[in-house]
């Protein structure tokens, strides 16, 4: 049953969104892989596919999706070789099948079928890197961190490399992420999504979790992370079959123990001495869902585009009678900012710099109208967005990271029920709460049954 607010559509629905290259992972909502694709002889060479992809056959995304990652190279090649208007086919033919919106960028190819990711990583001794989102990689208005992910992490030089080179990459979908339209009735209308959070798995080829990295990082930040879990893989890889569990719990204390010890010594440096180690927001009532408005603000970018949404509605708001106990500690706030402060510049390339300048961002501040950001502009809305990519590195590292390290320390989680624990206890957006604790509890709307519309 279809259902949605009036004049504030949450767009919650789920489904499953894998698809890959086998017939079994394709999905009637696929816009290009078809059963006829994947399971019927194909005489056509990549070359002639990608000619019609340049010409505007919907079909020969498909077919290239279905011919993996040799396609996708040559795709990629054709397209840098492309002018003019062979350019714009091309790019949406490289989206679909690289599964990536913005792949002409990031460079980077990404299977939706986990069992074919690991015997691609298992065939190339890889780990594999696998991405967990609300909604799809491929469509815009996947949830924020992931487009943030998209336009900042994976078309970073280093980082794009790091990737192509050094890891199969997957991604999954958590579920839909919300989608709220603010209608102004009078032509306009806004869309943005609203909560949810993202993160990265590292596995191994046999699908084994090796590590786990929540959130947005910066560049730098997220290749040290990369080369960690990497480093893991080669003691795991080179050790006995049964030493796996033992060496991984022994990789993660060592790392849990560390993290806490550097949180002492940075903050005593910076005069701050005696904060303890952060740790997890709870939630205000054990017995109700999570409210919309604790979890968003463990995102330091999400929150900045989210939040006014959530003010200015009051869906996900905390109940009166829980403020206080949603509230984070202020000292805690205080030691992240100083920390981030402390922290070496993100290195928000030139490559990223060109991908979020084509994204358009607006001014919405002239009367007359949203306008498009002029030069000076633009330098300072990325100046602003380093400054919280900086501040979430380190909330993701000690207050996320740290609790992850501690769980891989003490038990051996499989991939399911670590991102279970994940969602639940650290991103606060359980699977049992269908409406991602964006309806109120205790609010009186004064909406005939509640703005509900069945």
């Amino acid at each position: 049953m279809a259902r949605a607010f009036r004049s504030l559509t949450l767009a919650l629905a789920l489904g499953s969104l894998a698809f890959g290259l086998g017939c079994a992972a394709t999905t009637p909502a696929e816009s290009f892989s078809s059963q006829a694709s994947c399971c019927q002889r194909d005489d056509r060479t990549i070359a002639e596919l990608i000619e019609l992809a340049r010409e505007g056959d919907p079909s020969a995304a498909g077919a290239l999706r279905a011919r993996g990652p040799a396609a996708h190279e040559a795709l990629l090649a054709r397209l840098d070789a492309a002018v003019g208007a062979d350019r714009a086919p091309l790019a949406a033919a490289l989206d679909r099948v690289a599964a990536q919106r913005d792949a002409d960028v990031s460079r980077l190819y990404w299977y939706t079928d986990l069992e074919e990711a690991k015997r691609a990583a298992a065939g190339r001794g890889k780990p594999i890197l696998s991405l967990r989102l609300l909604g799809r990689l491929d469509d815009e208005l996947s949830c924020a961190n992931s487009r943030f992910f998209r336009t900042t992490l994976y078309p970073n030089e280093r980082v794009s490399k790091a990737l192509r080179e050094r890891f199969v990459l997957h991604w999954s979908s958590e579920r839909e992420a919300p989608l709220v339209t603010i209608d102004f009735r009078d032509g306009r209308k806004v869309q943005r999504t609203v909560t949810g959070n993202s993160l990265h798995y590292v596995l191994d080829p046999q699908g084994r979790v090796l590590d786990a990295i929540p959130g947005l990082y910066t560049p730098e930040a997220f290749l040290l992370a990369l080369a960690d879990a990497e480093g893991l893989y080669a003691k795991t890889s080179a050790g006995p079959p049964g030493a796996f569990e033992g060496t991984v719990r022994a990789h993660h204390r060592a790392r849990a123990e560390s993290l806490e010890a550097r949180w002492l010594e940075e903050l005593a440096r910076a005069g701050l001495g005696g904060i303890p180690a952060p740790v997890p927001v709870r939630a205000p009532d054990p017995a109700l869902p999570p409210p919309a408005a604790v979890a968003m603000p463990l995102a330091a970018p999400k929150a900045m585009v989210e939040m006014p949404v959530i003010r200015a509605t009051k869906l996900g708001a905390v109940p009166a009678r829980l403020e206080g106990a949603a509230a984070a500690p202020a000292k805690i706030d205080d030691a992240f900012e100083v920390l981030a402060a402390r922290a070496q510049p993100p290195a928000i390339d030139a490559t990223s710099r060109a991908l979020i300048a084509r994204k358009r961002p607006m001014s919405w501040t002239d009367p007359a109208g949203p306008r498009a950001l002029s030069a000076g502009e633009l330098d300072r809305l990325i100046e602003s967005f380093e400054r919280l990519m900086k501040l979430d590195a380190v909330k993701n590292e000690f207050r996320f990271h740290a609790t992850i390290h501690a769980w891989l320390a003490d038990e051996t989680l499989e991939l399911g029920a670590l991102n279970t624990k994940v969602y639940t206890e650290l991103f606060l957006t359980p699977a049992s709460d269908p409406w991602l604790g964006l309806v109120p509890p205790e609010a009186y709307t004064a909406i005939d049954g509640d703005g509900l519309v069945e």
